[in-house]
């Protein structure tokens, strides 16, 4: 009895000397709940899609695996989809893949975090050359909410576009994984989402979302 206290000592002191855990510290990851995800694989999510001659968006099943598309050409215009959701967001993390086609380096394209009316949005977006915009678009009026942010991106790849608000409203924003600012916004309501884009002064845009999803934080 005494040789197996001493051994069960042993065995405890070396486990605190090697950090090794406890099963008492154990701990089951807490599972990710997603709230709204599409690969654009299918039509299952009721984007809303038109074609208006000078703006489009429309899944593109020309390519595999297909991809949600927004053309526009007329300078500084503006146009989003929303899904058929009822959802409204008090707090998420919020991510999209897209990449650029033809177009200006100063168009826009992204997710609308806060999607109130299409007269008032606040929108993430990225261009073609890795200028990050958070702001908000108020009667067809964009106005930068903080100022812009550059990252260094890979024309030939997805960008990666991520938007995480707490509970207390604070923003972070990741490109690619990579930080890229953040703020807390002021005055914040749940809302509903979508996807985004704008055109800048000259060449229109040309953009693609494979993925969209967002989960509970």
């Amino acid at each position: 009895m005494r040789k197996f206290t001493l051994i069960a000592v042993l065995i405890a002191v070396t486990a605190l000397c090697t950090g090794v855990p406890s099963r008492a510290q154990d701990t089951t990851p807490t599972p990710v709940k997603v709230i709204f995800s599409d690969d654009f694989s299918t039509r299952a999510n009721r984007w809303n899609t038109f074609d208006l001659g000078k703006a489009k968006i429309d899944f593109d099943e020309t390519v595999s695996p297909s991809v949600l598309a927004i053309t526009a050409q007329q300078s500084n215009y503006s146009l989003w989809t929303i899904p058929d959701s009822d959802l409204k967001l008090p707090r998420f993390d919020m991510q999209a893949d897209l990449t650029f086609g033809s177009g200006g380096d100063e168009a826009l394209a992204g997710m609308m975090l806060q999607y109130f009316s299409e007269n008032d949005m606040t929108v993430l977006a990225i261009t073609p050359t890795g200028e990050v915009h958070l702001g908000r678009l108020y009667f067809g009026l964009w106005r930068d909410l903080i100022p812009p942010a550059r990252v260094v991106v890979d024309s030939g790849q997805p960008i990666t576009l991520r938007a995480i608000v707490d509970q207390q409203h604070t923003l972070r924003i990741f490109v690619d994984d990579q930080p890229t600012g953040g703020t807390t916004l002021t005055s914040f309501k749940a809302a509903g989402f979508g996807l985004f884009a704008m055109t800048g002064e000259t060449g229109g845009i040309s953009a693609a979302f494979h993925r969209f999803a967002i989960v509970d934080v």
